[in-house]
């Protein structure tokens, strides 16, 4: 059976939801990027897409890119800046403790990841983006 885009999608904040820290830190989760103002921090998964490719006779291999999205807003940039830092490495250790998603893909790895600091009125907000691939196949 194949695990469908929005079942790993869920399955990514699952794991990052188990992650106690992570949990009781985050306030906002979703699938994508909000399109109105959401308590933070917040963490977002946004599917990205991948190739296709018939791997042998009916299995097709996918191999999906989503990107992870962390975001805070703080008064004090250095403050804000060193709290997304550490939500990044918990994430990233919450999926490499999970290299199967629990039986529903394989986690290929993170490709990149990226800080966008700015400021907005009187906040200072940190996001960081990381890229991480899986790959499922299914017949």
């Amino acid at each position: 059976m194949v695990t469908a885009l929005k079942d790993l999608s869920q399955k990514i904040i699952d794991i990052l939801k188990a992650d106690a820290v992570l949990l009781a830190a985050i306030k906002t989760w979703g699938f994508g990027e909000p399109v109105t103002v959401v308590p933070c921090p917040q963490v977002w998964v946004q599917l990205v897409g991948g190739p296709s490719r018939w791997k042998t006779g009916n299995t097709m291999q996918q191999k999906i890119q989503y990107n992870i999205v962390i975001e805070d807003r703080h008064g004090d940039r250095d403050t804000v800046e060193k709290a997304v830092m550490d939500y990044c490495d918990k994430v990233c250790a919450a999926l490499k403790a999970k290299p199967d998603l629990d039986g529903n893909a394989r986690c290929l790895g993170f490709d990149d990841f990226r800080a966008y600091p700015r400021r907005k009125k009187d906040a200072a907000i940190a996001r960081i983006e990381i890229d991480l691939r899986v790959e499922r196949e299914y017949v």
